[in-house]
C-alpha cells in the first residue's frame, strides 16, 4: 500500500528559501504545488527577481488578506520594503504585523526606522533604528543580521544621514557576503551607488559599487539586480562621455533586454539617447526623450529632464519657439522641493541647468540667470555649470560626473554657430546686424532703410534667436566670432 507523502511548504520555510534560493531554485520548489501563502511569497520573488515589483506586491498583497495570523508576518516582512520602495506608504501600518515572529522583530523594527524616514520623522526613525540595532544583537542568522543592517543603511540613507548609510551598508554587505547571501549584498551595494553617484559625486566609488552589483547579482542569479548593476555602469559612461564604454555596455544590456516595467529603464534609454545628440542626430534624441517622458509613473524630475532634453533638441532642429515652451516647462516640472530622494534631487537639478542652458541658447539669458542663481542648483556646483557651455567652453573641461550632458549642450550650441556660418541669417538681417554693429539703433536703421522701426526690431530678435544669443550686444559678439562682420 502506497503512503501519501506530505510536500506541503510550510510558510516559515518559503520565507527562508526567498531570503537565500537562486531564481531557478525557486522555480523548482514552485512547479507542482498548489497556490497558497507560502508559494505565493515564491512567486513573488520570482516577479521582483524578473524586475516585476508591481506583479509582487499583487500577490504579496493577495497572500496577507488570505493567510492564516501566525503567517502574516513572513509575508509582510516581504510586502513592506516593496511598498517603501514605490513610495505606497499610505496604509502600510495594515502590515505591521511581524512582532508576533520573535526572529522578524529586529527587521521589522528597522522597518519602521526607514518608513519613519520616508515620512519625515527623523527622530522617530532614529527611535526605531536604536531599538532594531540592539535587537539584532541577539539574532544569530547571520543572513537575518544582514537583512537587519541593509534596512537600518536605508533608513539612514532617507534621513540624509549619507556617511552613517555607506558605513552600514558596507556592513551589511560583508555580513551578506560571509553567510552565503548574495542577494542581500547586492541590495547593499546599490545603496553604496546611489550614495557615490547621487550624492557624493565619487565615480570611482559607484562604479566599484554596480561592479559589486553585477557579480552579487549573478552569484545569485538575478536578473533584476544584474541590470540595475549595469545601468549603472552604462549611466556612468553615458555621464563621462566615454562613448566606446557606453557602447560596449549596450550591447551587454541589449544582449538580454529589460522589460518595460524595469525603473532601470529610464537611466539606460537616456544612456541610449546621449549619443545620437552628440552626433547631430537631434530628430532621433528627441523622438527618444519624447516618448520616454510620457511613459507612466514618470517622477517630476525624470519628466523635467524629458523636457529639457526635448528643449535642447528643438533648438538644434531650430525650432526655437518650442524650445522656449520646452525649456519653460523643464524649469516648472523639475521645482526645488523638500524630502525628495537624492537621484529625484539629481535629475531635478539636471532638467533645471539643462532648461537654463536652452534659455540662454534661445536668448532668454535673463531667465536663464534666474534659475542658476537658485541656491538648489548651486548646492550642485557640476551640475550648475552646465550653464556656461551653452555660451563657451569645451565640454571635455566639464566635471566628470556631467560630461555627457556638456557634450550634449555645446554640440547644440556648436549646431547653431554652424547653421549662422551657413546663411541661415537672411540678406535683410545681414543687414541689420552690420548696421547694429556700426553703433546704429533700431530707430536710425529704420530712419534710412525707409522701414518701421518694429521690422528693425523683428529683425534683431531673430538676430538674437538665431545666433543663440541672450541680447543684441552678444549677438554681435558671436556675429564676429563666426567672421560675419568685421572685427
Amino acid at each position: 500500500m502506497d503512503v501519501a507523502v506530505d510536500t506541503r511548504l510550510s510558510v516559515s520555510d518559503a520565507f527562508m528559501l526567498v531570503l537565500r534560493a537562486t531564481p531557478t531554485e525557486l522555480r523548482r520548489e514552485v512547479a507542482g504545488r498548489r497556490d497558497g501563502t507560502a508559494v505565493a511569497l515564491l512567486r513573488a520573488m520570482l516577479a521582483q527577481a524578473d524586475g516585476d515589483v508591481a506583479s509582487a506586491i499583487r500577490i504579496l498583497k493577495s497572500a496577507f488578506v488570505r493567510a492564516a495570523k501566525d503567517d502574516r508576518p513572513y509575508v509582510a516582512d516581504l510586502l513592506v520594503p516593496l511598498l517603501v520602495a514605490r513610495g505606497e506608504l499610505e496604509h502600510i501600518e495594515e502590515y505591521e504585523t511581524s512582532s508576533l515572529v520573535p526572529v522578524l522583530a529586529p527587521g521589522a523594527e528597522a522597518l519602521c526606522a526607514v518608513v519613519a524616514a520616508c515620512r519625515g520623522e527623523p527622530e522617530r526613525s532614529r527611535e526605531h533604528a536604536l531599538l532594531a540595532d540592539a535587537a539584532s544583537d541577539a539574532v544569530d542568522d547571520v543572513t537575518m543580521r544582514a537583512r537587519v543592517q541593509g534596512r537600518l543603511a536605508l533608513a539612514a540613507f532617507y534621513r540624509g544621514e549619507y556617511a552613517l548609510a555607506e558605513r552600514l551598508a558596507q556592513e551589511s554587505a560583508a555580513l551578506a557576503e560571509h553567510g552565503g547571501a548574495p542577494r542581500f549584498a547586492g541590495t547593499a551595494y546599490s545603496l553604496g551607488y546611489a550614495i557615490a553617484h547621487d550624492v557624493t559625486g565619487d565615480l570611482d566609488a559607484a562604479a566599484r559599487y554596480a561592479e559589486a552589483l553585477v557579480a552579487a547579482a549573478e552569484a545569485c542569479g538575478d536578473g533584476s539586480m544584474r541590470a540595475f548593476g549595469l545601468v549603472g555602469l552604462y549611466e556612468l559612461a553615458a555621464e563621462r562621455a566615454d562613448h566606446e564604454e557606453a557602447q560596449r555596455l549596450q550591447r551587454i544590456l541589449r544582449a538580454r533586454m529589460m522589460a518595460p516595467q524595469y525603473r532601470e529603464r529610464f537611466a539606460s534609454v537616456v544612456a541610449d539617447a546621449l549619443p545620437l545628440a552628440w552626433r547631430g542626430d537631434f530628430g532621433g534624441f528627441r523622438a527618444i526623450v519624447t516618448v520616454l517622458r510620457d511613459t507612466a509613473e514618470r517622477s517630476a524630475g525624470e519628466r523635467g529632464l524629458c523636457e529639457a532634453f526635448g528643449a535642447l533638441a528643438a533648438l538644434g532642429l531650430d525650432a526655437n519657439d518650442e524650445t522656449r515652451r520646452l525649456a519653460r516647462r523643464a524649469l516648472a516640472v523639475a521645482r526645488p522641493q523638500p524630502g525628495i530622494s537624492s537621484f529625484e534631487a539629481r535629475y531635478r537639478r539636471l532638467a533645471r541647468a539643462l532648461g537654463a542652458a536652452a534659455c540662454v541658447l534661445v536668448g532668454d539669458g535673463v531667465r536663464a540667470k534666474r534659475v542658476a542663481d537658485v541656491r538648489f542648483l548651486r548646492e550642485d556646483p557640476d551640475i550648475a555649470a552646465l550653464v556656461a557651455f551653452a555660451e563657451h567652453g569645451h565640454w571635455e573641461e566639464a566635471p566628470l560626473r556631467v560630461r555627457g550632458y556638456a557634450r550634449l549642450v555645446v554640440t547644440v550650441r556648436d549646431a547653431l554657430l554652424h547653421a549662422a556660418r551657413r546663411g541661415v541669417l537672411t540678406g535683410a538681417e545681414l543687414t541689420v546686424l552690420r548696421e547694429l554693429a556700426s553703433g546704429k539703433n533700431a530707430p536710425m536703421i529704420a530712419r534710412e532703410s525707409g522701414r518701421s522701426v518694429h521690422t528693425i526690431r523683428t529683425h534683431t530678435s531673430a538676430i538674437v534667436s538665431k545666433l543663440g544669443a541672450h541680447g543684441r550686444g552678444d549677438a554681435l559678439a558671436r556675429a564676429r566670432k563666426l567672421g560675419l562682420i568685421e572685427t
